[in-house]
């Protein structure tokens, strides 16, 4: 009976060795998304559209709790003394990013008294890591020639990463 015993233990440590044994340890490494570029729709808007600006991620980020994307537009109108004034706007949203995994994407009213046929666009994620992330990164940008603008990893440590990038929503005329 002791033989018995002592025979379920070891096999059962034996197991629990091997169990933590093969955990990869790629998957308890924490690591932001990389990016594509953006899109925009309508290409070109017009005034008054409701144009929606995606991010488009090229690959999955991983083990990651927090994701905060700052969206920010600058263009000018006309005000009614003829003169241009410059509007920003800016919009915020913090998700839980290992539930929510979708590309970033913002909604902007083009108004109808754009001065110029264009719009500036900036974008910015932050990430804070569920566990140990890269010490650094190579600032790598992959381009999709169906994308928009550019966006690239900024950098990245321990417990954070940065990712950002900027495009011209073109108007029509």
């Amino acid at each position: 009976m002791k033989n018995k015993t002592l025979i379920t233990t070891i096999l059962s440590l034996a197991c629990l060795a091997f169990a933590l044994g093969s955990c990869d340890e790629e998957d308890q490494q924490s690591y932001m998304p990389t990016w594509k570029g953006f899109q925009y729709s309508p290409n070109p808007a017009q005034r008054g559209d409701s144009v929606a600006i995606v991010a488009m991620q090229d690959k999955i980020g991983h083990l990651i709790y927090s994701a905060k994307y700052t969206w920010q537009a600058k263009y000018y109108v006309s005000t009614a003394e003829g003169v241009d004034s410059l509007v920003t706007e800016k919009h915020e949203e913090t998700v839980v990013y290992d539930y929510q995994t979708a590309d970033p994407e913002w909604h902007l009213y083009v108004p109808l008294g754009l001065r110029y046929d264009n719009i500036s666009v900036s974008f910015t994620a932050e990430y804070q890591y569920s566990a140990a992330g890269p010490s650094g990164t190579d600032g790598s940008t992959i381009k999709d020639s169906q994308a928009e603008g550019m966006l690239r990893q900024r950098q990245s440590s321990m417990l954070q990463g940065l990712s950002g990038g900027s495009l011209t929503v073109k108007v029509a005329d």
